[in-house]
């Protein structure tokens, strides 16, 4: 019996350990809503400058349709393993964005999905606003891509 507390403590352990570290990214984690892009890329550039300049149309639309719609923006995380960009659905709009973590880190293991999270304005790379499953504005990134 003294041995079975310190067997079943390691078995536990073990099972948390994260073997994932090295794998590979497969298909299903490189889905259409996710792209490895570098920040240098004009793309990436172009859609951060059309979400930076419409920010404010985000902000008036989220303090006046904060019930009714759903508002996500997406910002850079990093860690000691690298860096990604991920989408945040916003609770919350003052001189920064509260709001909880609405996608997995590929890369990163310090965020998870559901943390909450603060996310300064400049910081903001997209954003989307949702009515339903359709998209009512932004989602720049996609914008640019598709052209």
């Amino acid at each position: 019996m003294k041995y079975l507390y310190p067997l079943a403590c390691i078995l536990f352990f073990s099972s948390c350990n994260d073997n994932n570290n090295n794998k590979p990214i497969d298909e299903w984690e490189l889905n259409k809503n996710t792209r490895i892009l570098n920040n240098e890329n004009s793309s990436y550039q172009e859609a951060r400058r059309l979400a930076q300049a419409n920010i404010g149309s985000f902000i008036k639309s989220f303090d006046n349709n904060r019930d009714s719609l759903e508002f996500y923006i997406k910002a850079g995380f990093s860690d000691e393993r690298g860096a990604e960009n991920m989408w945040v659905r916003v609770y919350s709009v003052g001189d920064s964005m509260l709001g909880v973590l609405d996608n997995n880190p590929i890369t990163i293991r310090k965020n998870r999905l559901g943390d909450s999270v603060v996310v300064n304005i400049i910081e903001i790379v997209d954003f989307s606003i949702y009515k339903g499953d359709s998209v009512i504005q932004g989602n720049y990134l996609n914008q640019v891509l598709e052209k």
